[in-house]
């Protein structure tokens, strides 16, 4: 069996949709800890920045990563409602996480998220490790994938789109 460098690391996002930028992210989590607990995001509000529910977005998060779920090294949780970016939200996530994987957070993958800051006290995180990803290195954001989608842009969708997600390219469109 793989020994990890950590026990438990957490990614937290909307994914709306889950796009290639998700997915580096998620699998830097997963090669560096022996469980990973995905938090997806949902302030209950359908409108242009957030097409897809809770429900599709997770479904194709499931779909992508069926594979470390089953192996019971991936968990998927939600945070619903609209709640204020703050101290008491990184606190909320750190609680999740111990209720779903029974374990203490010691890693937090993230992109080039100001929010970040927000949302952890110094206290809070001070032995949790931290890996902070350029969005540079892989310049794609659901905002753009959202853009593709309405324009039709099939050859920018696939290049950013895991197969499995493009699949759903007629679903993904039509919402």
């Amino acid at each position: 069996m793989k020994s990890y460098e950590f026990k438990c690391g957490v990614v937290v996002g909307r994914f709306s949709p889950l796009h290639i930028g998700h997915e580096r992210i998620i699998k830097l989590a997963l090669e560096r800890c022996e469980e990973v607990v995905i938090i997806v995001t949902s302030n209950d509000k359908i409108d242009d920045k957030n097409p897809y529910s809770l429900e599709y977005r997770i479904y194709l998060i499931k779909k992508v990563f069926s594979k470390f779920i089953s192996d019971k090294r991936l968990k998927i949780a939600t945070i619903t409602g609209d709640r204020k970016i703050d101290k008491s939200y990184g606190s909320y996530i750190l609680k999740i996480v111990k209720e779903v994987s029974g374990k203490e957070v010691d890693f937090i993958v993230y992109g080039n998220d100001k929010d970040i800051e927000k949302c952890f006290s110094k206290e809070a995180i001070k032995s949790i490790n931290r890996l902070q990803v350029d969005r540079k290195e892989v310049d794609i954001s659901a905002t753009k994938i959202r853009k593709a989608l309405k324009k039709h842009d099939f050859e920018f969708l696939n290049k950013y789109l895991n197969p499995l997600v493009y699949e759903e390219i007629e679903i993904l469109e039509n919402i």
